[in-house]
């Protein structure tokens, strides 16, 4: 009686040609186009500078972003917002700028974080908090090798200081490109003049810890100029200018603006020759 041996079939190990092909099939091109969109949105960011933003005493924030680079449609469908603000929740909204795909990204993040807070401590998030989410949120990216994110965010939010019995404020905080969060106050105007060409800095009370002085137009103006100015000698940015208000009987954010634009003129017709 015979004895049937196993076979084992040796396959022929491929070519080094052909592994690799392989490795470059399974890895992602750097090259992509979704990754040349990144790049130039990063380089957008850097040339046109943070989007400026200011506290006009304690319960008014006067935002200035480029409204090309407003993501469209984030805002209209939280509510009817002004185009680029998106709703965090009914204390909070964002101004974000940068590459469409990692606002939505973030945004996202910011919101469950607002739900988790809300859930686990009974009172709404802060804009110092939401700012951390989204450093953390940029900076998890990078750490596990990602690409980095290619968007800032202005973070406004409504707070009650003394405890929740004193009246309603509007907080803002910024998270730049680096993913490093910052409060954007009027005492912190001296720190942004760098990057507003000192605008700023030469027109707006330097050492103040509020604004409540300075009117909301000539506010909104400075901003206008000092944005418009970092067109690099380019044709200054489309603004959009942006007014959030506490209101204070629900101590909700209320979001006013942008302006209209002014609807053109029709031309005369001319008359008919006799």
């Amino acid at each position: 009686m015979g004895v049937t041996l196993p076979v084992r079939l040796r396959l022929p190990r491929p070519p080094l040609l052909l592994a690799l092909l392989l490795a470059l099939l399974l890895t992602p091109a750097t090259g992509s186009s979704s990754l040349r969109q990144v790049d130039a949105a990063r380089a957008g960011l850097e040339r046109s500078g943070a989007a400026a933003g200011a506290s006009n005493g304690r319960d008014t924030v006067v935002l200035c972003t480029p409204a090309a680079e407003a993501p469209g449609g984030a805002g209209a469908e939280q509510g009817g917002l002004p185009r680029g603000v998106a709703r965090i929740d009914d204390r909070a909204v964002a101004v974000g700028r940068g590459f469409l795909h990692d606002v939505t990204t973030v945004l996202d993040a910011l919101r469950e974080a607002a739900r988790d807070h809300r859930r686990l401590f009974g009172e709404p998030i802060s804009a110092a908090e939401l700012a951390a989410a989204a450093s953390l949120k940029m900076h998890r990216a990078t750490l596990t090798g990602s690409r980095p994110f290619a968007c800032e965010l202005l973070i406004a939010a409504v707070e009650r200081p003394d405890g929740g019995d004193g009246a309603p404020v509007v907080s803002l905080c910024h998270v730049g490109l680096d993913g490093l969060a910052s409060d954007v106050t009027a005492a912190a105007i001296g720190r942004q003049a760098a990057a507003h060409g000192k605008v700023l800095e030469e027109k707006l009370p330097r050492e103040a810890t509020e604004l409540s002085g300075v009117s909301e137009k000539r506010l909104s103006g400075v901003l206008e100029e000092a944005m418009a100015k970092q067109g690099n000698g380019a044709e200054p940015p489309r603004l959009t200018r942006i007014v959030l208000r506490a209101k204070a009987a629900p101590g909700h954010v209320e979001v006013v603006g942008p302006e209209p634009a002014p609807k053109p003129k029709p031309k005369p017709k001319p008359k008919p020759k006799p």
